[in-house]
């Protein structure tokens, strides 16, 4: 089951460079990745989540989604930057 969901996502990744309208699907990927953490060991999944941003970069909550992220693996510095950066744009957009 789960090397059917990285070649639909390959497939998905591939497919959405001539249409990147989708940003939900990452970041379902995202979640699936996240539930199932303890059978799938998967290196990166923020990586899955920053799609999912760049696809929707106005949704705040993707952002704080990254932050916890980024807090859980240690990378306090990288947290802090994307705070930093999400004060920047919401304050501005408010």
């Amino acid at each position: 089951m789960v090397s059917f969901l990285f070649f639909a996502y390959n497939s998905y990744l591939k497919a959405m460079r001539s249409d990147p309208i989708d940003w939900e699907t990452p970041f379902k990927i995202y979640e699936f990745l996240k539930r199932h953490e303890k059978v799938i060991f998967f290196k990166n999944p923020e990586k899955i989540l920053i799609k999912a941003i760049e696809l929707n970069p106005k949704s705040k909550k993707l952002y704080e989604i990254l932050i916890k992220e980024y807090k859980n693996r240690g990378m306090e510095e990288k947290a802090k930057e994307i705070e930093n950066f999400i004060q920047r744009i919401f304050k501005i957009n408010s």
